[in-house]
């Protein structure tokens, strides 16, 4: 199981990196933010694919090596840990920024900005890892199931709340909440 997981935090990690290529490569589209946060959510996708597909191929290998093989035989348990590992990264990654920018003396806000950006950014991060969570799920029993209306519906809100997000920027943080 540790292998896998490992596998699949370092993908999400080159999902980001490729998204921030992309957007660095297409220079008239770098201005615009929301052309960013888009292709990550939809490489985030792609590899939360990619993340399935390994887990579905190696649940034989890990039933053989489980202490418990009633566990494995719940496919919603390797989802809800997937998304949980999946969720965690992504709000270590929306937070990392904010954090390196509260490591001066006395911060409040940034650069003179609301104080309710930093806890707006909390509770969005934790919201994030939750929302992970339940996409897993979603998403990977709408492949067991061969459900593309959930398929979608996961993608679609991943990304309707990554964009939503951007509002913070002209200070409408209880829109974003």
């Amino acid at each position: 199981m540790t292998l896998p997981e490992i596998f699949g935090c370092g993908f999400i990690a080159f999902a980001l990196l490729a998204s921030a290529l992309l957007w660095f490569a297409l220079v008239p589209l770098r201005d615009y933010l929301w052309f960013g946060v888009t292709f990550s959510v939809l490489f985030q996708e792609g590899f939360r694919y990619i993340i399935y597909r390994i887990l579905r191929r190696t649940e034989q290998g890990l039933q053989a090596v489980s202490d418990n093989p009633g566990i494995i035989e719940n496919k919603h348990i390797l989802a809800y840990v997937s998304g949980l590992g999946f969720g965690i990264i992504s709000g270590m990654f929306a937070l990392v920024n904010l954090l390196a920018d509260l490591s001066g003396p006395g911060t409040m806000g940034l650069k003179g900005g609301s104080e309710v950006f930093l806890i707006t950014s909390a509770i969005q991060a934790l919201a994030m890892i939750l929302l992970h969570t339940f996409w897993s799920v979603i998403f990977f029993n709408a492949f067991d199931i061969n459900n593309y209306f959930h398929i979608a519906y996961v993608i679609s809100t991943h990304l309707f709340v990554s964009l939503i997000t951007l509002l913070n920027a002209q200070g409408m943080y209880a829109a974003t909440l």
